[in-house]
């Protein structure tokens, strides 16, 4: 049978919502501190986002609403590192439930919702391994290597995690800073979790674009005969150089990485940098995936300190907001240093499982600190659904925003939202707040979507 190229109206939207629901079952499985464990192939993992990956599904059109819910629950981890779960769940309530007529309603409302969350939010010290502990689904001995690395860190250090060769998980403290840029081309990620890590690495640093091979052929070759691995920066690469290093990964393990920043700035802090390496331009590791790079580095020459009283005397003088910050960045990454979870086990199934666990404890403990926390289990929520804003006209959204506390509650009863605080059961604010926020946008996509188009490649001749 020649599978139909386009669906329109009801067809279309009836194929993309049994991807959906096909997504949210699966997710569901996972959900709550009570959820279960989905194995993927040779992967088991208690995570939405990571359940939800691995679906594959013949038909293509229901395969689009699948990866419509896949990209949300990339999207909320990319922001909040937790929610993957409940954005996907909330995403199948409002399709199920509302119609595209709906939509103001639901714009509307969502707003109206986000401003009660942040009346509700606050945040306490001591709730960092709280939190840590509910996002790795309960597992207090994550919970504790997270606090211990945030300790060692401080409140401007970094929070790395990797796998190590011992069979105990264990934090250590070094030297070493954070960029905000990933690695340029996912083609160097080489992890399961889908970052790239490399040791005794010479870093080049190049001002204008990296065009051609010839351009690094030379800095290549002495790294392969000293045993070194490459980092390369720069403001932006051609393919040519992805194809050619990608192309020797198993001779020289590498990675491009864009320079951070823009124009002035970015000439800043790639001299920064180029003192943070020093004259040799060695780092001991680097750590890198598609939001961030992590280099792990000792210091303590004269030139750091002397970069360092520099950036003092600059924090002295009368700054703009954007200024202050970017400043404050600097002296952090000559300061502060980079506490590294080292994940153990007896088995690649064990350090798998256990590092997206602590993945997104790791985050959601960093989203707490920055901007708060509300009583979990879905009362939040719940509680937003009882305001007198929300009453007549957003019934529909009101149901929507009650389904956590109802699934992760069914017929037990729910605590009052402050003995919820006491009982330690909590989250992050903005985790709640991610999650709808997808969850509403990908609604709207699919409620008003009436056109759906194979890709060529699923053309049937």
């Amino acid at each position: 049978m020649i599978m139909k190229k386009i669906l329109m109206n009801d067809e279309c939207r009836e194929k993309l919502i049994a991807g959906v629901n096909l997504a949210a079952d699966v997710v569901q499985v996972t959900y709550g501190p009570e959820g279960h464990t989905v194995i993927c192939g040779d992967h088991i993992t208690k995570d939405g986002m990571t359940a939800v990956s691995w679906i594959r599904e013949d038909d293509p059109f229901v395969m689009m609403g699948v990866n419509l819910m896949k990209d949300i629950a990339k999207r909320t981890a990319e922001v909040a590192g937790d929610g993957t779960s409940t954005s996907v769940l909330l995403a199948r309530e409002i399709i199920n439930t509302c119609t595209k007529e709906d939509i103001p309603m639901l714009k509307e409302g969502l707003s109206k919702v986000i401003d009660e969350l942040q009346r509700l939010r606050t945040f306490d010290e001591e709730q960092v391994e709280t939190v840590a502990t509910i996002a790795a689904n309960g597992d207090k001995h994550i919970a504790r290597l997270i606090s211990e690395a945030f300790t060692k860190a401080g409140d401007d250090g970094v929070i790395a995690y990797t796998e190590c060769d011992d069979v105990i998980d264990g934090v250590e403290f070094c030297d070493g800073f954070r960029i905000d840029n990933g690695y340029a081309h996912p083609g160097f990620a080489t992890t399961e979790q889908g970052g790239c890590e490399l040791n005794n690495v010479y870093v080049h640093i190049s001002e204008t674009k990296l065009s051609e091979v010839k351009d690094i052929i030379e800095i290549a070759d002495m790294c392969m005969k000293k045993g070194k691995s490459l980092l390369l920066m720069a403001p932006d690469f051609d393919s040519e150089i992805y194809v050619f290093l990608q192309s020797n990964l198993n001779i020289l393990p590498s990675c491009c990485v864009v320079s951070p920043s823009f124009k002035k700035e970015r000439s800043i802090l790639v001299k920064d940098m180029r003192i943070l390496f020093g004259e040799k331009c060695l780092c001991d590791k680097i750590i890198s995936n598609n939001d961030h790079t992590i280099f792990i580095c000792p210091r303590d020459t004269e030139a750091i300190e002397a970069r360092i009283e520099e950036i003092r005397e600059i924090l002295q003088q009368p700054l703009k907001e954007h200024e202050l910050e970017f400043h404050k960045q600097r002296l952090a990454n000559f300061t502060s240093g980079i506490a590294t979870i080292n994940v153990g086990g007896y088995s690649q199934f064990e350090i798998k499982e256990k590092l997206d666990r602590i993945d997104d404890a790791v985050r959601a403990a960093e989203c707490a600190i920055k901007d708060g926390v509300l009583a979990g289990g879905g009362s939040a929520l719940l509680s937003v659904a009882c305001s007198p804003r929300l009453a007549g006209a957003y019934s529909k959204l009101v149901n929507v925003i009650t389904l956590p506390s109802r699934l992760l509650w069914k017929d037990k009863q729910m605590p009052e939202y402050k003995h919820l605080y006491q009982q330690d059961i909590i989250e992050p604010y903005l985790v709640v707040k991610t999650a709808l926020e997808n969850a509403v946008n990908i609604a709207v996509t699919i409620l008003t979507c009436d056109c759906a188009i194979l890709p060529f490649n699923n053309f049937k001749i």
